[in-house]
């Protein structure tokens, strides 16, 4: 650092702060954001903190000095050991070969007409039909509506005393477990 003019001390000073966020970045995936609030916020500017430093790298290798190993070390260092900013991937997925999974609060199939509107159930039942999911999960369902959905398995789990309303899960597959946590 003694061949540095005071301008390229001021940047290594700078690149070196810069570098140990970044390096600091790749421990992200191990630390809670609860134990450590600021790498939460850290993590926001990993992608501006890896162009900094590839820009670091540039700045001293045309300048033709050592210092570019600094950013060059953390940056191939996060190449191996983080994960990627962006994942190329040729793999295409097609959502009809999926298992569609929905979930829905039916507000009680508007039970209490607090929407004035008296085919708000058929509307529900519509509109489950239309997305035709493998699974559907519904909350704040009202077991004394007139509801009819075609679907072979069925586990409905109330939570008032006159056994009215609750959840309700219909699928198209045999349910193995099933319960509910209060």
């Amino acid at each position: 650092m003694k061949n540095l003019s005071v301008l390229d001390k001021v940047f290594y000073i700078l690149n070196s702060l810069l570098a140990t966020l970044l390096l600091l970045s790749y421990l992200l995936p191990c630390i809670s954001p609860k134990s450590l609030p600021i790498f939460a916020i850290i993590s926001l500017f990993v992608p501006f903190l890896t162009i900094i430093n590839a820009l670091f790298v540039i700045y001293w290798l045309l300048k033709l000095k050592k210092q570019f190993l600094l950013s060059s070390l953390i940056l191939s260092f996060g190449l191996f050991f983080s994960t990627p900013l962006y994942k190329f991937t040729e793999k295409k997925s097609s959502l009809n070969d999926d298992l569609k999974v929905m979930t829905y609060n039916v507000r009680m199939f508007n039970h209490y007409n607090w929407i004035d509107d008296s085919k708000i159930p058929e509307k529900i039942s519509a509109f489950v039909a239309e997305k035709v999911p493998d699974i559907i999960l519904f909350q704040e369902y009202y077991t004394l509506g007139k509801q009819v959905f075609s679907y072979p398995y069925k586990y409905v789990e109330t939570v008032n005393k006159e056994k009215t309303l609750g959840l309700a899960i219909y699928s198209k597959f045999p349910i193995v477990n099933k319960g509910s946590l209060n």
